[in-house]
């Protein structure tokens, strides 16, 4: 019994220094998550502003294998975000999200398809 408790506490003082370093920079999160500068609007939240339309963007959510998780829209959502802060976007508007089945890599996807916008005074 006398072993069992200096092994204990010798392999639990082993991990008291133990720390974690991460390359995860809160400064720089938005390199870090493209899309999360992007909003989500809809078309009533325009009405009133100066904003052009970039283009259409897609959003793709893919189960790769039939034991992987489902699609999930938000998850095509982000993507589509993701795309629209490529091209400098301030917001995206859904315009329809489809479900599709047995697609070529894909045992299902869902696709959302929105136009990117870029807001000419600024506000979001």
């Amino acid at each position: 019994m006398k072993k069992f408790t200096l092994v204990s506490i010798v392999l639990l003082s082993a991990c008291a220094d133990y720390s974690v370093n991460t390359n995860v920079d809160p400064k720089n999160f938005k390199q870090y998550v493209p899309g999360a500068k992007v909003s989500v609007m809809q078309q009533s939240e325009l009405e009133g502003k100066d904003y052009k339309i970039i283009r259409v963007v897609e959003g793709i959510a893919c189960q790769e294998k039939a034991n992987d998780r489902p699609p999930q829209e938000i998850d095509a959502r982000n993507d589509a975000r993701e795309q629209a802060s490529y091209l400098n976007a301030d917001a995206i508007v859904i315009h329809k999200c489809l479900s599709i089945e047995d697609e070529a890599h894909c045992v299902a996807s869902i696709s959302c398809y929105a136009k990117a916008i870029s807001i000419e005074n600024g506000d979001q």
